[in-house]
C-alpha cells in the first residue's frame, strides 16, 4: 500500500501519529512486522473491502476511510509493542541504507543488479539476500515501485504518458503500460481519467 505523507497527515491528531512507524528510525533501526494468521485475516480483510468499493455512492470517500483503518490497524502494533513486531538493527541497516540510497539518487537510469552490486561492493547474491530481508521486498520490485510513484507525480503535471515512462528509467511504454497497470491495477491513461471524475 503506498500512501503519500500528505494524505496520512491529514488525519493524524494528538494521540495518533500515522507517519513515524513507517520511516527510517532513530538508532539505525527499520520497522519489520510479522503478522500471525489471524492478523493477517484482518488485515487481508480490510484491503478486500478496499478493492470491493467500486462503482457506488461515495466510493472516494469510503475508500479513503478503508486507508485510513489499515494505516491506524498497523500503526497499532507499535503503539502496543506487540510481540509480533521486531526492529531490524545494526548491520542490516547499515548496510542497507546506501543500497537505498544509490537507487533512489539513480531510478531513472538503466539500474541493474550487477551495477548496484559493483556500487555497493556486496556480492550479488547477497545483495539479494540482504535488501529482501531487511525490506520484505526484491531490488527489482522496491525500483519498480518506486518508478511507478514517480510516475503518477509526473502525470499529474499533464506530462504525456510516453514521455513520462522514460524520464522515470522504462525503455519502452508498453514495459512501463505493463508495470504500472501491475502495481495500480490500470492503465496510466485509466488512471488520469479516473482521478480527473473523482475531482469533479
Amino acid at each position: 500500500l503506498q500512501v503519500l505523507p500528505e494524505f496520512a497527515m491529514q488525519y493524524c491528531t494528538y494521540n495518533i501519529n500515522l507517519l513515524p512507524n513507517f520511516r527510517l528510525q532513530s538508532g539505525n533501526t527499520i520497522h519489520k512486522i510479522n503478522l500471525s494468521n489471524e492478523q493477517f485475516k484482518i488485515l487481508h480483510s480490510k484491503f478486500k473491502r478496499y478493492e470491493e468499493i467500486k462503482g457506488i455512492y461515495g466510493e472516494e470517500m469510503l475508500k479513503r476511510l478503508c486507508v485510513i483503518e489499515i494505516l491506524i490497524y498497523v500503526s497499532g502494533f507499535f503503539k502496543n509493542n506487540a510481540p509480533n513486531s521486531e526492529h531490524v538493527s545494526g548491520e542490516c541497516v547499515t548496510n542497507i541504507l546506501p543500497i537505498i540510497h544509490f537507487i533512489n539518487e539513480n531510478i531513472t537510469e538503466d539500474l541493474c543488479l550487477d551495477m548496484i552490486a559493483s556500487e555497493v561492493h556486496m556480492n550479488k547474491s547477497y545483495l539479494c539476500k540482504l535488501f529482501n530481508k531487511c525490506t520484505g521486498t526484491t531490488i527489482n520490485s522496491y525500483i519498480s515501485k518506486k518508478r511507478i510513484t514517480k510516475a503518477k507525480t509526473l502525470l499529474l503535471q499533464n506530462i504525456p504518458a510516453t514521455e513520462v515512462s522514460l524520464d522515470v528509467g522504462f525503455n519502452d511504454y508498453s514495459t512501463f503500460s505493463r508495470a504500472f497497470k501491475e502495481d495500480v491495477g490500470c492503465s496510466p491513461s485509466f488512471y488520469l481519467k479516473y482521478l480527473a471524475e473523482s475531482k469533479k
